[in-house]
């Protein structure tokens, strides 16, 4: 069968929007959804763009800063992720949700002063609103997912739902330790727009998400081999296990804003915001070990297994810990175009409730003395046992200005503004001065 053929004509990009913003990565949502990771949503591309390479973590360090120093926001509203989480094991879904999000930007850094007050990066996603009825669903070994959109008949109402379930079980038998890993995260998305007016608009987010986590841990077998000028040794370490692990983390986010736009000049955003986070990790896993030589003669009936003892040892490791955070927020956010002036302004007021409860100890046997070794009484190898209690307020509040200093807006463009932050906790107050050029010769990349 002759099934023809067609030349492709030479397809030419070309971006002619007015740049308000400078030093931003525009990440497209769909490639996250066709993106093969172990971590699936918009960190996976992200990582990516950063390097970040564990790949059964969706946690991502920027420019050398923790995870905690990463800014997420959706819809203008910032995202908390589980403290407590450890990566690579209990970690759920991305909190993201693709096929949801229309816009995504991400800033590496130097970042603008209506952002936060973490250094490393800014994750800036807006959800879609939809003007029809439309939807999508896909299955994989690793993650389901459902999501419907659609709009009233005049366009007054909008709405987004998205559902999803998640769980790396297939991906953690392959570790160190063999045992019974039952990971398992869900999550809850619905994003709602109401036109009151021409001018005024009513905006609703809510996200509901439960990860899970237990391990049944029976054994792990461990080699390395050492080599000198006088002897070679294959080392091995054999452990059997007993006790569990169960984690769970639960977190929610309810958003309410009133958009409203007097003039097609000034626009005005008012928020309010509750987060909560409910966290317990509890564990009771204790190891019986044996260390020594291991056999690698195939042809012998102890092949594989340690024949020359050289130590071994008991430890417990116990812990029985709880983290729980409200976050109460209200924010104005406002813009101002005039001329060649695009001005933004903001000031936000925060409450922050937290109760975090730690109890962790680990025993430590070995050849009979528990360590460290003292004769007249039993000693914990580490104890942990705190309680706290604490209640912050943060204020804080930004002004900034883009300005097209050339004639049109492919020439120069100069973003200043400064950012002020107050901290109950610590009682320091900060100012902060951010300034961006950006300039766009008649080339093809722009240089910043």
């Amino acid at each position: 069968m002759d099934r023809g053929g067609k030349t492709l004509q030479t397809v030419v990009i070309t971006d002619d929007r007015e740049r308000t913003q400078v030093g931003l990565t525009k990440i497209n949502p769909k490639n996250a959804i066709t993106l093969p990771s172990t971590t699936g949503g918009v960190e996976g591309l992200i990582k990516i763009l950063v390097g970040s390479n564990n790949e059964l973590s969706s946690q991502y360090s920027v420019r050398g800063g923790n995870y905690d120093e990463n800014l997420i926001y959706v819809n203008d509203f910032e995202i908390f992720r589980p403290y407590l989480v450890r990566s690579g094991q209990q970690e759920g879904l991305s909190f993201i949700n693709p096929e949801m999000a229309r816009n995504v930007n991400f800033y590496t850094g130097g970042f603008q002063a209506k952002y936060g007050d973490k250094m490393s990066s800014v994750l800036d996603i807006q959800y879609k609103k939809p003007t029809q009825f439309g939807g999508s669903a896909y299955i994989s070994l690793l993650e389901q997912g459902l999501h419907l959109e659609g709009a009233s008949r005049k366009g007054k109402i909008s709405y987004l739902l998205g559902v999803r379930n998640r769980s790396n079980k297939n991906l953690l038998k392959s570790q160190e330790t063999t045992g019974s890993y039952i990971p398992s995260s869900t999550d809850w998305q619905a994003s709602v727009s109401y036109t009151l007016s021409e001018k005024i608009q009513l905006e609703f987010l809510g996200t509901y998400s439960v990860t899970k986590f237990s391990l049944f841990p029976e054994s792990a077998q461990k080699t390395t081999s050492v080599f000198s000028p006088f002897f070679t040794a294959n080392l091995g370490l054999d452990i059997v296990f007993e006790g569990q692990e169960k984690d769970a983390y639960k977190t929610n986010l309810i958003g309410l804003s009133v958009v409203h736009t007097p003039n097609k000049k000034l626009k005005l955003k008012w928020m309010i915001s509750r987060f909560q986070n409910k966290e317990n990790e509890n564990f009771d896993i204790a190891g019986t070990y044996l260390f020594g030589d291991r056999d690698f003669d195939n042809t012998s009936s102890t092949y594989g297994q340690i024949v020359n003892p050289l130590g071994a040892g008991y430890y417990q490791n116990y812990g029985r810990n709880e983290l729980n955070i409200n976050v109460y927020n209200a924010s104005l956010k406002g813009s101002y175009t005039t001329g060649k002036h695009f001005i933004q302004f903001g000031n936000s007021i925060e409450q922050t409730y937290i109760t975090d409860k730690l109890k962790e100890w680990e025993y430590q046997d070995s050849a009979g003395y528990s360590l460290p070794y003292n004769p007249a009484q039993l000693n914990l190898f580490k104890t942990l046992n705190s309680t706290a209690d604490l209640t912050v307020q943060k204020y804080s509040g930004y002004l900034q200005d883009n300005i097209r200093l050339g004639k049109n807006s492919q020439d120069i463009m100069l973003q200043a503004g400064v950012r002020y932050n107050y901290n109950s906790l610590n009682n320091e107050f900060l100012f902060s001065p951010r300034m961006q050029v950006s300039w766009k010769p008649k080339w093809k990349k722009m240089w910043y």
